[in-house]
């Protein structure tokens, strides 16, 4: 049984089953904790802008997302797997509406190495528009 942490092993090296102290066994869902990134960005304009960078022969998966939208219209925010590429997830935001979109699987980013980056989607006049986002990746290496 664990009451505390164990002390951290080194990279390939056997561990031992973790249970607490009334016989469960510990898990931690999705990722370990080094291997857990979290990312914001936010816009004003129509350009794309880049959420987390990528990292060579890296996987970031998408697991959560906090969308904020802080004026007085409506917007459009889209998330993408790599700058330049094709919309993965699209968020529709009232005035001044945030909202929190914990995903029950994970959205896998289709390249390794590629940054996510979030776009307003909106067209014409945007100015005025403020889109926050923040968003929670688990690395597969």
């Amino acid at each position: 049984a664990r009451t505390v942490n164990p002390t951290a092993v080194s990279n390939g090296d056997r561990t031992n089953a973790a249970f607490d102290d009334l016989g469960r066994l510990v898990n931690t869902p999705y990722q370990v904790r080094d291997l857990v990134s979290t990312a914001q960005a936010q816009t004003a304009t129509l350009a794309e802008v880049s959420l987390i960078a990528g990292v060579a022969s890296t996987f970031h998966d998408l697991v959560n997302v906090v969308a904020a939208n802080t004026t007085g219209a409506a917007v459009r925010v889209d998330i993408r797997d790599t700058a330049g590429g094709g919309n993965v997830l699209t968020i529709q935001l009232a005035a001044n509406e945030t909202k929190v979109i914990p995903l029950p699987v994970p959205i896998p980013q289709n390249e390794a190495g590629n940054a996510w980056a979030i776009i307003n989607g909106g067209s014409g006049d945007v100015s005025g528009t403020n889109i926050v986002v923040s968003a929670l990746f688990i690395k597969h290496v």
